[in-house]
């Protein structure tokens, strides 16, 4: 059985100068549940695993084996996470009833301000629910977005979807992505299928995610 989640955990683990008792501590587990995943006997929870990765700096990708690349996420896609601190200060939208192409969407409201480095283009926040971006992006985050900055396949955006998806326009954040002609929106949970735009398709894009707010 190939086991290369527990030896990534293991190998992460070592590089900082970690013992199992000290990971299992700091995930409130036993160290024998820490012992049990590096061995292959069990597998942990998504939740465990996400921790895992915060832990030691790396990407549920990496330690389940998708990518080799030992980066956390906002490294390699050149997205910045950054705690709240006394910077720029900007607004945090809630949701979205309509809405034009490069601007947050008329009448939505806003429900916070932020405070992000200055050096990070932002314009306005959006407020993230559910788990459709997870494990990147989680539920209760606020993306940065900046309206002005060109998009390209692969990249994070914020966009209004409606009809047929929506019966009333609301604002998603996807992965954007462009393959064979098709242009298509992509969620990182795997349960959520991808949301193809065609030209029936009403989607207005808000901007490009530049970076991230998240409350620990």
């Amino acid at each position: 059985m190939n086991n290369i989640l527990g030896k990534r955990i293991q190998e992460r683990r070592q590089l900082k100068n970690l013992k199992q008792k000290e990971l299992a501590k700091l995930l409130n587990i036993s160290r024998e549940t820490i012992s049990a995943y590096e061995n292959g006997r069990t597998q942990p929870p998504p939740a465990i695993l996400q921790k895992l990765a915060q832990i030691l700096e790396t990407s549920v990708d990496y330690l389940i084996g998708i990518t080799d690349d030992p980066r956390p996420f906002w490294e390699r896609a050149n997205i910045q996470i950054y705690p709240e601190e006394e910077f720029k200060e900007i607004p945090v939208y809630n949701g979205a009833r309509a809405g034009n192409e490069g601007a947050y969407p008329d009448g939505s409201t806003i429900i916070e301000y932020v405070k992000i480095p200055k050096d990070i283009p932002g314009k306005f926040g959006v407020k993230v629910f559910g788990d459709s971006m997870e494990p990147e992006i989680c539920d209760g985050d606020v993306v940065v977005v900046n309206p002005d900055l060109a998009y390209a396949s692969g990249d994070r955006v914020v966009v209004v979807l409606g009809d047929p998806y929506f019966i009333e326009p609301a604002a998603v954040v996807k992965i954007y992505r462009e393959q064979n002609g098709v242009r298509y929106l992509q969620s990182r949970n795997e349960k959520y299928p991808p949301i193809v735009l065609t030209e029936d398709t009403h989607v207005h894009f808000v901007g490009k995610v530049v970076g991230l707010v998240r409350k620990y």
